[in-house]
């Protein structure tokens, strides 16, 4: 016997309590027959009965991969599955981080052209503009390299995050490059024009603050 009731007469005798020593079964209390069991949910897609299955990743998994593999199942299943039956996706979280690797991947595209024209038009100098091209992308990389060797994956927070520090590191490249061109400019060497550049915009001045004067009028 598996202890499972698999007919109603066989609930009437399931003994819920016991008073004076005598047992109380559920037929005592209460009456048992078939009945509908209700619905609290209702899951409908374009006005037919639809059946909602949520696929959840575990924290350590990609979104993205996750998603092309379920969609890999679901063609393999293709053929099983009757004709009448339309699978459909009704949230699919990859479309956000897709749309933010694009999002990334044109910060850095712009950000190229934009750096190229800026000091190409102010230095007409393409040695020095070769060098801010070169600059953005290998600082992109690195940043991914310190993630990777960190253990850290991408996600929307990770991606918004570079894709608003492109920005920065495009702002930076313009700014030290066109300082280094201004102390080569002045006749100094390439290799002190670089420290000269760079320690006078990481660097603040140590000069001394001169005193506030004060004056008083009547």
């Amino acid at each position: 016997m598996s202890g499972q009731a698999k007919k109603p007469e066989e609930l009437n005798g399931i003994v819920v309590a016991t008073v004076n020593n005598a047992p109380v079964t559920l037929a005592d209390v209460a009456t048992v027959g078939p009945g509908v069991e209700p619905q609290y949910t209702i899951v409908t897609a374009d006005g037919h009965p639809a059946a909602l299955v949520n696929v959840n990743r575990q924290p350590d998994a990609n979104t993205v991969a996750v998603v092309d593999e379920v969609n890999a199942e679901l063609a393999a299943m293709r053929g099983q599955i009757p004709k009448d039956v339309r699978i459909a996706a009704y949230y699919d979280q990859s479309l956000l981080v897709r749309d933010s690797i694009r999002s990334v991947r044109d910060s850095i595209i712009l950000g190229l052209i934009l750096s190229v024209v800026i000091l190409y038009a102010f230095l007409r100098n393409w040695g020095t503009t070769f060098v801010a091209i070169l600059v953005i992308p290998v600082t992109v990389l690195v940043t991914f390299l310190a993630m990777w060797l960190a253990g850290l994956s991408f996600d929307l927070m990770t991606l918004g995050g570079v894709a608003a520090a492109i920005g920065l590191v495009i702002d930076d490249a313009i700014v030290v490059v066109e300082n280094i061109y201004t102390h080569m400019a002045r006749g100094q060497s390439r290799r002190a024009a670089v420290q000269s550049a760079v320690s006078e915009i990481t660097v603040p001045s140590s000069a001394p603050l001169s005193r506030p004067s004060w004056f008083f009028c009547r």
